[in-house]
């Protein structure tokens, strides 16, 4: 799931928008768990998942670029839109 929200793997925008938002629900439920579990070495694979699960919600590379593909479905879940924002002085 990571790689399709990341990768211009030529899956649809839609299916890149649902898997980022599965993403953001499973990172929550992993946050839980990895709160609750008295386990250290359970706690450091869900620590680890999240690591990776953040880093591909952050990705500041531009999803989709380069196939004629655009990610604005992802970027507007995300609270970006189309223009840029504006010079800073």
């Amino acid at each position: 799931m990571i790689g399709m929200v990341i990768t211009p793997s030529g899956a649809p925008d839609d299916a890149r928008m649902l898997a980022w938002d599965q993403l953001r629900k499973l990172k929550d439920r992993i946050a839980l768990a990895a709160r609750a579990t008295p386990d250290a070495y359970t706690r450091v694979h869900l620590d680890e998942s999240l690591m990776r699960i953040n880093r591909a919600l952050n990705a500041t590379q531009t999803i989709g670029s380069g196939g004629g593909q655009g990610a604005g479905g992802i970027l507007i879940l995300r609270g970006e839109g189309a223009e840029p924002a504006p010079a800073k002085n």
